[in-house]
């Protein structure tokens, strides 16, 4: 199942529809809204034409940007109540990932190494608990952040994912991410996260490369490598 994991747009019928046909032209499964700072309501836009459109938040935190998913999110009050209280206009990120530990839901670092937004995540993965998977592929930003995000990853043991930070329909899937299991729901993205068994896929340059998922390679193997020159996939601990 391919998902573009990172996809921002107002959870209307007539802002949804132009990346709902975009997603069966380039061939996603489906893609997952982002609110800023809040779950997206789309509900009633979670099967249409055959592509799944998931809800999700992007959260800022004292330390970089975080994706959160939670199952029957819909039911949950805003997330001003569920995280606490902010400082200086920001969530502290430990808060955030042990509440999300507690509502059963998944966490994945947003472009941690992206030094362009405030308050980067970088280094604080090595001493954070909770943290699914780590966003190792983002086409809206350039490319050279991929090898800190998927060396942390290597490290901790973590899958990567990829997503397309898309606000306009023609950047839908230039990044997405590969999973083993078929599913319909957020509880079901959250329990694929949690597994492990999903890949980040780039698209944004010719070929499309789909980042290994077992080992990296050799340093004579053909270019299956990230075009920033990063190893092509974390080998995940078991």
């Amino acid at each position: 199942m391919l998902i573009d994991l990172h996809v921002h747009a107002p959870p209307s019928d007539s802002a949804l529809a132009p990346f709902i046909a975009r997603a069966a032209e380039v061939g996603l499964d489906g893609f997952a809204v982002l609110g800023d700072d809040a779950f997206a309501g789309v509900a009633a836009f979670r099967a249409r034409d055959d592509v799944v459109v998931f809800g999700g938040a992007e959260v800022v935190t004292d330390r970089g940007h975080y994706l959160l998913f939670v199952p029957e999110f819909e039911r949950l009050p805003p997330l001003d109540e569920l995280l606490g209280p902010r400082v200086e206009g920001v969530w502290p990120v430990r808060d955030v990932l042990v509440r999300a530990q507690a509502l059963g839901g998944a966490v994945v670092a947003a472009h941690p190494y992206d030094v362009s937004v405030d308050h980067p995540g970088g280094d604080i993965l090595f001493t954070v608990p909770y943290v699914s998977a780590v966003e190792a592929v983002f086409s809206a930003r350039p490319p050279g952040f991929s090898r800190p995000a998927v060396e942390a990853a290597d490290v901790l043991g973590l899958p990567c994912v990829g997503g397309s930070g898309a606000r306009e329909p023609d950047m839908l899937g230039d990044a997405a991410t590969l999973f083993a299991d078929e599913f319909r729901d957020e509880a079901g993205l959250v329990k694929a996260l949690r597994s492990g068994s999903c890949w980040p896929v780039d698209r944004s340059a010719p070929p499309p490369a789909l980042l290994h998922p077992c080992s990296r390679p050799s340093s004579g193997a053909a270019d299956s490598s990230h075009h920033d020159g990063a190893p092509a996939y974390p080998r995940r601990r078991r």
